[in-house]
């Protein structure tokens, strides 16, 4: 063709060409005259690609057929006489949980599965759904971001856990616990996903000071425990987890009329139960990985965080102010609810106030208060010009910062999805209620009998199981309504037992998908899955052990009479409800 013609094809002109030993122009490899080499890179690549598209395809198009068959079937019969649409509810359920397993499509994109299937079988109308998708506990997640990203953002949290780890002294045990008490603390108030994240660079540098050779369990170890200890700080206060938050929810929704449970009882409640947890796993982790007659001992290293806290900088003003606010959220959280004879600021000031909203007037201010470059050149000079310089975001940020926290950033960083999950959970409890799926398989967990410790320890057994395999805040969106209202059947405390679930969402410890911690540290490559499952069922099971005990015997006294005399949740099918 290239003789025969004294003009080249367009193709040819636009070929890559080299100069050959004749002097003749031939193609270079590259070119697109050249047909591409068998087996190459990019073919494999292609190829596997391909395979991965056409397997996930195969896939989808598998659950889609064995949903819908499933839902088909579960028209044509009835679990239960007085709740026609509960078979048609469970079939919903059953569809979303395992799509939820298969990680197919993203989980936020499987949480709005309800919405069109409860309308489609006529359980719930679209309005109802979307009425309760975006609630009070949604505010609650977003204050908790906010305040977490302002948190990351400036690197208190960095500045926290150095200034712990330097000061535990030499003994590995006493290190150890400060990363945990460190991860556990922060879990109080920002999500464990993010304690675990921002504490990890610090823990990597510490184990790279221990040879892995002869200690490689331990790394594994330690990870696990720093990891494990910020799911068990999460259970401490209402804002920890999406679990805390959705119950604050469903105490407003089952019992409107009552007062519910406050900031401060929630925590007297589930405080020492996380303090436990932290013991527990500290505990051991010593008695595993140091103290054991056959572990190598592990040598610290101190001056590593002694020379990280001398090269910390000055305590910045962003620092401080987000410290500031932080502070006063809590103490504002703490005093709007009664304690003893003081009847809570907001009695008085604004009573239809609530956590969510306090959250949110306190956070607000960080998006107007300057970032420290951004204030006036006299003002930098009395706060201290070497404070204001706001070197820690704008380092890592392609944008200049202007604000404590800039929409810009937030957004980026911001987890949507988290929102989508939690208005998926609470869908999915709105349609259990409605068709009446809460009231029959109550109407079962009911029929447990036995004292109350075997019935929660069964409460809190199959919450956990459910965990492992389902976002924690989806499990407490299905599990709820269904505990409050097998406890009110069968004459126990629905609160206690409502609770007690709370708590036992985030008991999963035993797979790497199980909680955000989990899938953090399982993502280094540094532990492995058979380890991870092995030491996360011992905790697991310690974990339920010592919840089931302090659910049944110390919740109800700290409580009191305070939920004792609650009636029937308002649950449809419950109490004449």
């Amino acid at each position: 063709i290239l003789a025969g013609t004294n003009k080249a094809s367009p193709l040819v002109e636009s070929a890559p060409m080299l100069r050959g030993k004749n002097g003749s122009l031939v193609p270079s490899e590259d070119s697109p005259l050249v047909p591409a080499k068998e087996g190459g890179e990019d073919d494999q690549k292609q190829r596997a690609q391909q395979k991965s598209s056409s397997d996930m395809l195969v896939k989808i198009a598998i659950f889609t057929i064995l949903s819908a068959v499933l839902i088909g079937i579960s028209t044509t019969f009835e679990l239960s006489h007085k709740h026609p649409k509960a078979t048609e509810a469970l079939a919903v359920m059953i569809v979303t949980v395992v799509w939820f397993m298969a990680e197919i499509i993203p989980i936020s994109i499987v949480s709005l599965m309800p919405l069109p299937l409860y309308a489609v079988l006529d359980i719930s109308s679209a309005a109802e759904l979307t009425g309760v998708f975006f609630s009070s506990s949604s505010v609650i997640l977003i204050v908790g971001q906010f305040l977490s990203l302002a948190v990351v953002r400036w690197g208190l949290h960095q500045r926290l856990c150095i200034m712990v780890a330097a000061a535990m002294g030499q003994r590995i045990e006493t290190l150890v616990l400060g990363f945990m008490v460190s991860a556990w603390f922060l879990s109080f108030w920002i999500s464990n996903t993010a304690t675990t994240l921002s504490l990890l660079p610090a823990a990597q540098a510490f184990l790279e000071t221990i040879p892995r050779e002869g200690h490689g369990n331990f790394h594994a170890a330690f990870l696990l425990a720093i990891a494990f200890s910020a799911t068990a700080g999460g259970i401490a206060t209402p804002v920890g987890t999406p679990p805390n938050a959705i119950f604050m929810q469903q105490m407003r929704d089952f019992w409107p009329e009552e007062e519910g449970v406050s900031f401060l009882m929630f925590m007297a409640a589930a405080f020492p139960l996380s303090v436990l947890l932290l013991g527990l796993i500290w505990l051991g982790f010593c008695v595993g990985f140091v103290w054991w007659k056959d572990t190598p001992r592990v040598e610290v290293d101190r001056q590593l965080f002694i020379k990280r806290k001398a090269s910390l900088p000055k305590f910045s003003y962003e620092e401080q102010v987000v410290l500031l606010v932080a502070l006063v959220l809590i103490t504002l959280w703490f005093t709007a609810s009664p304690i003893n004879s003081f009847p809570g600021w907001t009695a008085h000031t604004a009573p239809r106030m609530d956590i969510g909203s306090i959250g949110i007037m306190c956070t607000l201010p960080l998006f107007i208060i300057p970032c420290g470059c951004a204030l006036p050149q006299g003002l930098r000079r009395v706060l201290g010009t070497s404070r204001c310089t706001s070197s820690t975001a704008s380092e890592r940020e392609a944008e200049p910062p202007r604000f404590v926290l800039d929409w810009g950033a937030v957004r980026q960083k911001f987890n949507f999805d988290l929102l989508l999950c939690l208005g998926g959970a609470n869908m999915i409890g709105q349609g259990t209620i409605e068709s009446g799926l809460a009231s029959v398989i109550a109407e079962q967990l009911a029929r447990i009998q036995g004292p109350y410790l075997g019935y929660m320890a069964v409460i809190l057994f199959v919450t956990s199981l459910t965990t492992e395999f389902v976002s924690n805040a989806a499990t407490m969106g299905i599990l709820g309504p269904v505990v409050a209202a097998s406890a009110s059947n069968s004459g126990r405390n629905a609160v206690n037992a409502l609770l007690g679930s709370t708590f036992a969402c985030s008991f999963s410890f035993a797979l790497p998908t199980a909680s955000g911690p989990n899938i953090v540290v399982y993502g280094t490559g540094q532990v492995k899955l058979l380890f991870l499952m092995r030491i996360g069922l011992a905790v697991e099971l310690g974990a339920l052990m010592i919840g089931t005990l302090w659910v049944s015997y110390a919740v109800p006294v700290i409580l009191g009479a305070s939920t004792a005399d609650y009636g029937p949740p308002s649950i449809e099918g419950i109490g004449g409800h």
